[in-house]
C-alpha cells in the first residue's frame, strides 16, 4: 500500500518503477485521497491486481476504509483487500467505479457546499452550521446512515421533502468565496494557525486533542468490546 504524497506524477513515477520490481501477482493499493484510480492503473503492469484503500484520518479511531476498483480490479485483490481490512478491525466499504471523489469525499463536499452557502447567505453563523451538525446529523449519523435514515423517517416525507426543496439547494460548480478567500491569504486551518476559527498560539494543538478525545468516546461508546 503506498501513501506517498497527493500528486499523481510522483505516483505515477512510483509505480512505473513500483512495476519492474515486485512480483506480477502482488496486490498494489493507493491511498489517495482522490486520484483517479483508472489514471495511476495505467502506470500499474497488470492493472488488474491494482485498486485504492483509502483511510482516513485519524486512521487509529476511524474504522472506514474505502476499496476503489479501477475498471479493470479483479474480483480476488478486491476482496483480498477487503478481508485485509476487516482482519484489522476495520469497516471496509466497496466503491464499484472510480468517480472523483470516491463516496466519501462526494458525500461530504454536497454537504459542505450547503453550509458554506448558507453562512455566506447569511442564514446561519459558522458556529451555527457546526452546531447543526454536530448535535443533530452527525449525532444522528453516527448510528444511522442517509438511507437508513430516509428508512425511519419515511420515504413519501423525503420524496415530497426533496420535490421542493432540491430546487432550492446550493449547485454552484466553483469553490464557494469563503473558501477561495481563506485559501488565497494562506488561512489554511489548524496546520496554518487560522482558517474558519483561530488556531493562534496552543490553539491547534488544543484543538486536535479535544477532536481526538471526542472520537475515542465516540468510538468506546459505539465499537468498544466488539460493539459495532
Amino acid at each position: 500500500m503506498e501513501s506517498i504524497t497527493e500528486n499523481f506524477d510522483l505516483k505515477a513515477g512510483f509505480y512505473d518503477d513500483l512495476s519492474k520490481v515486485v512480483s506480477d501477482h502482488t496486490i498494489i493499493a493507493t491511498n489517495t485521497s482522490g486520484l483517479s484510480i483508472n489514471r495511476l492503473a495505467a502506470h500499474v503492469k497488470n492493472p488488474e491486481r491494482f485498486l485504492g484503500m483509502h483511510w482516513f484520518n485519524p486512521p487509529t479511531l476511524i474504522l472506514l476504509i474505502e476499496i476503489i476498483r479501477n475498471d479493470k480490479t479483479g474480483d480476488e485483490a478486491a476482496e483480498t483487500v477487503r478481508q485485509v481490512a476487516l482482519s484489522i478491525g476495520k469497516k471496509p466499504v466497496l466503491v464499484n467505479r472510480d468517480v472523483p471523489g470516491f463516496a466519501a469525499n462526494r458525500l461530504q463536499l454536497a454537504l459542505y457546499r450547503e453550509a458554506l452557502s448558507m453562512v455566506e447567505s447569511g442564514v446561519i453563523s459558522k458556529e451555527g452550521v457546526d452546531d447543526v451538525v454536530k448535535y443533530g446529523l452527525g449525532f444522528r449519523w453516527a448510528c444511522l446512515g442517509p438511507l437508513e435514515t430516509m428508512d425511519f423517517g419515511g420515504l413519501d416525507t423525503f420524496y415530497h421533502i426533496q420535490e421542493y426543496l432540491n430546487q432550492d439547494l446550493e449547485d454552484t460548480h466553483e469553490p464557494s468565496p469563503s473558501l477561495k478567500e481563506h485559501f488565497e491569504k494562506g488561512e489554511l486551518g489548524v496546520k496554518t494557525g487560522k482558517g474558519f476559527y483561530d488556531y493562534s498560539g496552543d490553539k491547534a494543538r488544543e484543538a486536535t486533542k479535544a477532536r481526538d478525545e471526542k472520537l475515542k468516546k465516540v468510538f468506546d461508546a459505539l465499537y468498544g468490546d466488539s460493539k459495532a
